[in-house]
């Protein structure tokens, strides 16, 4: 059976999308994150308490405070972001 070049490719190509796509699937390339609470939530604090600097998007989010979000492109006009967190209090 004689292939042409085209149809060769056309054959690598798809070969290639389907190891990667099954390596990409395989349980040893999960990422495990594990969360252990070490404080009370009373402890944490807020990380966001204003914006500094930067540009805002709008958005619907299921959190009733998280309308506005600060985003930092990469384009001139707006490469950062800069905002304030909550005051430490003095007491632990």
């Amino acid at each position: 059976m004689k292939l042409n070049a085209p149809a060769l490719l056309i054959w690598l190509l798809f070969s290639t999308a389907l190891v990667v796509t099954a390596w990409a699937q395989s349980d040893e390339n999960a990422t495990i994150i594990n969360i252990a609470q070490a404080q009370s939530p009373e402890t944490f604090l807020n990380g966001y308490r204003a914006a500094v600097s930067g540009q805002t998007i709008t958005y619907h989010s299921s959190h009733p405070d998280a309308e506005v979000a600060l985003i930092a492109r990469v384009r001139r006009e707006m490469s950062s972001i800069a905002w304030e967190t909550t005051t430490l209090s003095a007491s632990p």
